[in-house]
């Protein structure tokens, strides 16, 4: 008896350990743990706005499970494709790529050439002229796994911060209200946050435009501009900048003339850039409009749903919910709290039940610390 409790023993021990793995593998959610994508970004690896948005489509990534690498556009070449095809020569496929299209380079082919190696794709921001995206969308039976162009509305970007610094001027100072603005370059993006400003002047007409400028996103070239430009026009009490760079280059040139930001020259840019938000908590900085950071993260969920066969959603979305952050609020917007979004909340294949899984700022509330695996919180430096 004794033997053959023994036997049964050992009998029963090895069926634990041959099953258990089993057990892990079925017990294991539907989705798939071992989606590999690939996020391209546009800007140099310092480059402020796109090092955010890296960092919090990493913290996507990690919430979600999968793998995210990460490449960089060379900015002599401008070409996704290089950055992309030496990702996709590796041994494992790519389950995904997101980029921003680039107004130099063959997007046609580069299209092409994706759907060629079955890789499905995201494109984001307003990088190209209305009517290359046009013929890209005309020709969108071609690109079936274009899965989605991703934008933030630049006109109400543009619109959003001349509104918030006309009205800090007109609360803070006397008439006559005069504007210089910082533009960025000469691509769709900044035009299109022209033409945000324009519209917003157009529904003031006691604020005039004194210049508007191109600074290529560079803050030394807007500081010396701004010491030009004020120099030009002194009466000067207004500064729109098309980016936070500019506004903070801006914000340098007004130190060294000792004027003091927000309290005697309402400044401000877009970007959400951490620096921006920094002044706005001390009160040296009147405004900053920011969303379209999180687009990648957001794309990165829609791939993620993707390879897990949720049902796609429109696409092609423009995103209108801006936020702007100022003085005033008791909360400005921090890197820190925006990589606490539960971004598995917006995921289809995780929640398949909601009905409404579309990126607005108000559902972007950070969630508690306690509810995210740590390893996937924001490390101190």
């Amino acid at each position: 008896m004794k033997w053959n409790s023994l036997i049964r023993l050992v009998v029963l021990r090895f069926l634990i350990l041959l099953l258990t793995p089993l057990l892990f593998v079925f017990a294991t959610p539907s989705y798939a743990t071992t989606s590999r994508f690939l996020l391209v970004s546009p800007g140099s690896a310092d480059n402020p706005h796109w090092q955010n948005a890296v960092m919090l489509a990493q913290q996507a990534a990690c919430q979600l499970n999968v793998e995210l690498q990460v490449g960089y556009v060379s900015p002599k070449k401008r070409s996704n494709w290089l950055a992309i095809s030496s990702y996709i020569d590796q041994d494992r496929a790519l389950d995904g790529v997101i980029f921003m299209a680039q107004p130099t380079e063959d997007n046609q082919v580069l299209f092409s050439k994706l759907e060629q190696h079955a890789v499905p794709y995201i494109t984001l921001e307003n990088s190209l002229p209305p009517e290359a995206m046009a013929s890209l969308e005309t020709h969108k039976s071609r690109y079936p796994r274009w899965l989605a162009h991703l934008s933030f509305d630049d006109v109400q970007a543009g619109y959003l911060l001349a509104k918030a610094l006309i009205e800090r001027a007109k609360a803070s100072q006397a008439p006559p209200y005069q504007l210089i603005a910082l533009s960025g370059a000469h691509i769709e993006i900044a035009r299109q946050r022209n033409k945000g400003l324009h519209m917003a002047l157009g529904e003031s007409p006691d604020v005039t435009l004194n210049q508007l400028i191109y600074t290529n996103w560079d803050p030394e070239r807007s500081r010396s501009q701004t010491l030009k430009l004020l120099k030009r026009y002194p009466e000067t009490n207004i500064i729109w900048a098309a980016s936070d760079k500019s506004a903070l280059g801006a914000q340098q040139a007004l130190g060294e003339l000792g004027i003091k930001p927000h309290q005697q020259m309402a400044l401000g840019g877009i970007d959400w850039q951490a620096n921006a938000l920094k002044a706005i908590k001390k009160g040296e900085y009147s405004a900053s409009v920011g969303g379209h950071v999180l687009l990648a993260s957001y794309a990165l969920v829609e791939l993620f749903d993707a390879a897990n066969g949720a049902d796609p959603q429109s696409d092609s979305r423009n995103f209108a919910n801006l936020a702007i952050s100022h003085p005033g609020q008791t909360q400005a917007a921090s890197m820190a709290t925006l990589s606490r979004i539960d971004f598995r909340a917006l995921s289809r294949a995780l929640s398949p039940d909601k009905r409404d899984h579309q990126l607005t700022m108000d559902k972007l509330q950070p969630t508690s610390p306690t509810l995210l695996s740590k390893a996937c919180l924001p490390q101190p430096n």
